[in-house]
């Protein structure tokens, strides 16, 4: 499956309001995404620097003990 964020929303159900590639839009797309997330049961554990190709998280800031 090919990505990008049109793609996530739209597959969410959502439909992608305003141009592509613009910050406040990219961002309002993004929020209304991570709402979706939300209501569906999603928790947002963690934030990550990225994902591998094999899809784990990496670059997280280890704590110090």
């Amino acid at each position: 499956m090919v990505g990008g964020l049109r793609a996530c929303v739209e597959r969410s159900g959502l439909p992608f309001i305003g141009r592509a590639h613009s910050g406040l839009v990219d961002s309002q797309n993004t929020a209304a995404l991570a709402a979706r997330m939300i209501e569906q049961g999603f928790r947002f554990l963690r934030t990550t620097r990225g994902f591998a190709p094999d899809g784990k998280a990496w670059g997280a800031k280890s704590r110090a003990k």
